[in-house]
Order: C-alpha cells, then sequence, then structure tokens
C-alpha cells in the first residue's frame, strides 16, 4: 500500500485567521452570556434597591417636596418596594435625583426599563470611549474579546443589580479623556466637572483635568470658565437650597448607612472595620474619634500620593487617570463592588499592553491584577483562623486597587492619538 504524503502545514496567514476565528466564537459566547446574566437581574429589580428610593426620591421632588426631609418607608409600603432602613429619606446629590425625573413620572416598571435604557447608552458610550483611546479596531476579535469580558464583569453585573448609576459616571470619565487627549481640555474639564456633581467623588479628578497638559494662562482660563458653567447651569437646574438641605441631612444618611459594611472597600471603612475588631463594638467616643482621623489621614495621604506620582512620572493620560482613579476609588467615603466599574478602561488598557508585550511571564500580573479588580466580592470560605485575617482578606479589591496603580505607574505604552 502506497506511503500516504504528509499533509502540507497551514501557512502563518491561515493559522493566524482560524486562531481569530477561534477568538471570536469564545468572545461571541461570551457576550451572549453575559447579556443573558444581565437580563435575569431585571425581574425583580424595579423593586429593590437601588431604584426603588432613586425613584420615589424622584417623584418626591416633582411632587415639589423635599426628598431629604420626606420618609420614604410609607411610600415603599404602598407601592410594595423594598425600603432599606438605613435609608429612611433620600441620600443622593440632587442632579442624580434630577436625571431620575426624566424617568420617574412614568409608571414604576416602565420608569425602571427606561433607566436600563439609560444605563444601556451609557456602558455604550463607555466601550466606545474606551476602544478609541486603547486605540483598537471594531473588528479586531480582542476588542470583541474585551467587551465579552467586560460584560460578565462582577461590578457591571452589579450595576444591572442595583440599577446603579456607576457606569454613567464612568462613561462621562472616559468620554473626558477622550476629549483631552484630542486637545479639548475645556470640553473634558466640564465633562468631568458634570461627572463630579452627579455623584460627589469624581471631584478629586477634576484638578488633572484642570491642570494637565496646561498651555498657559489662557487654556486655564478656558478650562475654569467652562467648569463655573457647568457647576452654574447645574445650581440653576437642582437649585442651591436643594444643594443645602443635601448637605445638611442627605450626607449624615449616607455617612450612617455606609459604616461598618465588608462590601464597602474604602480605607476609611477598612481603619473603621479594624478598630472595631480590635478595640470591640461599639467603639468609645475616643476610639470612634481617633478612627475617623486616622480614615481621613489614610485617605488624603492615598489621594495626594497618587498625585505625586502622576506628577513625577509624567505618565500617558490613560495611565496617569487610572491611577489617581484607583485612588480616588480607596480614599471615598463609599467604595462599593459596582464601583470598580470606574476602572474598566485602565483595566482593558492593561489587558491590551498585556496582548502586545509578548513576554508571557510579564503578562500574568497585568491579567490577575486586572482581573480581581472587575471582580470584587470573590468571597471564598478561605480557611484562616481569626475574624481579622478573614476580614483582612475579605478587602482584597483594596490590594487590586494598589497592584494595578503600581502596574499603571510603571508602564510607557503611548496612548494614541484617539
Amino acid at each position: 500500500m502506497p506511503a500516504t504524503a504528509p499533509a502540507a502545514p497551514l501557512s502563518p496567514s491561515v493559522a493566524s485567521a482560524s486562531a481569530s476565528a477561534g477568538w471570536r466564537l469564545i468572545a461571541w459566547a461570551l457576550v451572549f452570556v453575559g447579556v443573558a446574566r444581565l437580563l435575569a437581574y431585571t425581574g425583580t429589580a424595579p423593586y429593590r434597591n437601588d431604584f426603588a428610593h432613586y425613584y420615589l426620591s424622584a417623584n418626591i421632588l416633582l411632587s415639589g417636596e423635599n426628598p431629604y426631609m420626606t420618609p420614604l418607608e410609607p411610600l415603599c409600603r404602598e407601592l410594595g418596594l423594598e425600603y432599606d432602613r438605613r435609608i429612611p429619606t433620600g441620600a443622593n446629590p440632587p442632579l442624580l435625583i434630577r436625571t431620575v425625573t426624566l424617568v420617574a413620572w412614568l409608571p414604576l416598571p416602565a420608569a425602571y426599563w427606561a433607566w436600563v435604557g439609560l444605563q444601556t447608552l451609557a456602558l455604550g458610550g463607555l466601550l466606545m470611549a474606551t476602544r478609541r483611546l486603547i486605540a483598537i479596531d471594531a473588528d479586531d476579535a480582542r476588542w470583541l474579546l474585551i467587551v465579552g469580558v467586560v460584560l460578565n464583569t462582577t461590578t457591571l453585573q452589579r450595576q444591572i443589580y442595583y440599577s446603579q448609576v456607576q457606569v454613567m459616571v464612568a462613561a462621562a470619565l472616559a468620554a473626558a479623556l477622550l476629549l483631552h487627549v484630542n486637545m479639548r481640555f475645556a470640553a473634558a474639564a466640564a465633562l468631568a466637572t458634570l461627572a463630579a456633581a452627579l455623584k460627589l467623588y469624581p471631584a478629586a479628578l477634576v484638578p488633572w483635568f484642570m491642570l494637565a497638559g496646561l498651555q498657559g494662562w489662557r487654556d486655564f482660563a478656558r478650562r475654569s470658565l467652562s467648569a463655573a458653567a457647568v457647576g452654574v447651569a447645574v445650581l440653576g437646574v437642582t437649585g442651591i437650597e436643594t444643594w443645602r438641605s443635601f448637605i445638611v441631612d442627605g450626607l449624615p444618611v449616607i455617612k450612617l448607612s455606609v459604616g461598618t459594611s465588608l462590601t464597602n472597600y474604602s480605607l476609611p471603612n477598612l481603619v473603621n472595620i479594624i478598630s472595631g475588631e480590635l478595640f470591640g463594638w461599639p467603639l468609645s467616643a475616643t476610639a470612634a474619634n481617633l478612627t475617623k482621623l486616622c480614615g481621613k489621614l489614610l485617605a488624603v495621604a492615598a489621594l495626594a500620593g497618587a498625585y505625586i506620582v502622576v506628577w513625577r512620572r509624567r505618565l500617558e493620560p490613560i495611565a496617569a487617570l487610572g491611577i489617581l482613579t484607583a485612588a480616588m476609588m480607596t480614599a471615598s467615603l463609599v467604595c462599593w463592588s459596582h464601583y470598580f466599574v470606574l476602572m474598566t478602561l485602565p483595566v482593558a488598557w492593561l489587558w491590551r499592553r498585556a496582548s502586545e508585550t509578548g513576554a508571557t511571564r510579564g503578562q500574568w500580573p497585568l491579567l490577575i491584577a486586572g482581573s480581581l479588580c472587575l471582580w470584587p466580592e470573590l468571597d471564598w470560605a478561605i480557611p484562616i483562623t481569626g475574624d481579622l485575617p478573614r476580614l483582612l482578606l475579605h478587602f482584597y479589591p483594596l490590594a487590586a486597587l494598589a497592584a494595578v496603580g503600581a502596574l499603571l505607574a510603571s508602564s510607557r505604552l503611548p496612548c494614541k492619538q484617539a
């Protein structure tokens, strides 16, 4: 029987196309699974926090009453909504409540789906800005893979579960950065200011948008006027008195509702929990005051240290803003798992960098640290004795933020013009 001739080896182009097709198939499967998982959360979401108090606060505002002084419990009981005793009245910034009024005039289910539509638009904007900033083609299989992975992250899944607003903030900041790298500095400062008015904590990033790449006093004046115009417009839409009530009545509700939560991954909360474990609950007045002071000092140190690193190393915009965002999250009074959607852009940038370094050994820190950032609350039953070590291990998202910040600080990948 004659010997069979060996098959001709695939050419590099054919092998590359086959590999790309395989990754594309995996990516589409991830997209399908991610969308299905997101939709699975929508069944009872209209009646669940946080949409419940968003919807009620907005309706209270539409009726001409003060959302920071009107009890939510009777309204929750009337509509069959979930009531959180930690949030007895409205507690969100006036601009956020005013934004929800765009949909709150609708019946509850329709208002929820309209809100989901706004979240979807924001997610699309975030992904579009991210793709342009990391300079990757829309038809690149790696980009489709990134989209599929992002859709399955814990942080994005929690966005839909809690009907949250952080994806809108992330989209605004990514769009502001896109404007910045295209040298539209005044518009970038204005959009960053709008994000800060929506959710307060992005105010920590506004100085960077005001000063990064500054081109003289005229440029600074344009940025300042643009940011000030947004501030005046926000006050005009929401009203000064509403902001006063938010500061006096709303902020205390936030402070009381976030303490000692194991899923609040901020430095001030970590210090608070450690103090409670060491000295016992409830903390004495002296211990509580010292704990608050230490938490505030650590928060300021984290944010100031991030600005110093960015200033001294003269990093590219994506790396710089990624470091500052990580520091902002750790320094905030609140840092829930869904806040980590703010790290989508810098982590996608690191993932893209990992795919191009050519050194497999160097890819793993990028992939692992980035993944841990986007999958907070991986709360396994880890066999460690003692409550304090277990609690400290539960706060691994803080370590992931620090690791991503360090990787961004050491990066030297140029930021291409978007």
